[in-house]
């Protein structure tokens, strides 16, 4: 595959110092697109731990022909060699002159350099990421085969007041135990997101990697909700950029419909209310099928944006 920048700009490999500029690239597209600068440096920093990713091949820096950051993207096999889960921003002034275009070929490039190592019948597929409404991106998408696979619905909610909790008889909310609880809550982790789109089946090293080894991680922000001693529902939260967050709140299926999931979302409402915090915003799949985007509906939480999830299958590669 032909990889060409367009002339007058050039592109390189970023690098950990380059992260201060690549956010401030990435929140000045957020601004331009959505209205608000939505990206903080522990996402990147976060990003950049994962198991496989390597700066070096898979990212790409864009400076303008006056040197200035101009476009960035990053890629990152979940699923080695066969899922990449990839992310592309162009500073609006530099649209239109062939840099989506550019860093579009520059992942698939990325995802198929391994491919004839794959078992016969295997090939890689690409997932790319924009905010919804963005006409131009999703033409880019088109023109290279990509086809709408998901939407994900941005929500937030305002903290007023006091925040009653409900507990369903029978369950208890408790806080997490760090060590304790570690094993048992993977296990609970996987079979609560086990139908859930997008979630990969990780090992409990990789788990505990990706959690207890981000800077975000806050155990005191982590709930578990118990039936006669088992786990059987958690919620995990952080704090970022001044707001709260719901990273994942899961319950297993043999206690769904029974008003947990609720009740641990009040509870971290009620956690993140103690601190002083005034908003709280999650990510939900619009057509998750626990009817999770209704319970955040009921507990006053509504929709800010959306994301779109572009997928592609490399074929004919050689």
């Amino acid at each position: 595959m032909d990889l060409h920048i367009p002339e007058g700009y050039s592109v390189r490999a970023a690098t950990p110092e380059d992260l201060p500029a690549i956010l401030a690239l990435c929140n000045a597209c957020d601004l331009a697109d959505i209205g608000a600068e939505e990206t903080d440096l522990d996402w990147f920093e976060n990003d950049w731990r994962r198991p496989r990713f390597d700066p070096s091949t898979d990212t790409w820096l864009v400076s303008a022909p006056d040197g200035s950051p101009a476009a960035y993207s990053q890629t990152w096999d979940e699923i080695e060699q066969l899922s990449f889960d990839s992310n592309g921003w162009v500073l609006p002034e530099y649209r239109g002159r062939g840099l989506g275009t550019f860093l579009v070929r520059a992942v698939e490039r990325r995802a198929g350099r391994d491919a004839t190592g794959l078992p016969s019948g295997s090939a890689p597929k690409i997932y790319q990421t924009f905010a919804d409404g963005l006409t131009d991106a999703e033409a880019l998408m088109h023109s290279f085969g990509y086809r709408q696979e998901r939407t994900f619905q941005h929500m937030s909610v305002a903290l007023e007041g006091g925040i009653e909790v409900d507990v369903p008889e029978g369950f208890t909310i408790r806080a997490y135990r760090p060590g304790e609880d570690d094993r048992a809550l993977h296990a609970a982790e996987a079979e609560a997101f086990a139908d859930h789109w997008g979630d990969v089946p990780r090992s409990f090293q990789e788990w505990a990697g990706d959690w207890f080894g981000s800077k975000s991680f806050d155990p005191s922000l982590w709930l578990i909700g118990e039936n006669d001693g088992q786990i059987a529902g958690l919620a995990f939260g952080i704090v970022q950029a001044g707001r709260g967050w719901v990273s994942d709140l899961g319950v297993r299926p043999a206690w769904r419909r029974r008003g947990l999931g609720d009740a641990l979302l009040r509870s971290m409402f009620a956690l993140f209310a103690a601190r002083g915090l005034t908003e709280v915003r999650l990510n939900v799949d619009s057509d998750n099928a626990t009817g999770a985007t209704h319970m955040y509906e009921r507990a006053g939480m509504s929709e800010i944006y959306r994301w779109i999830i572009y997928a592609k299958v490399l074929t004919g590669l050689a």
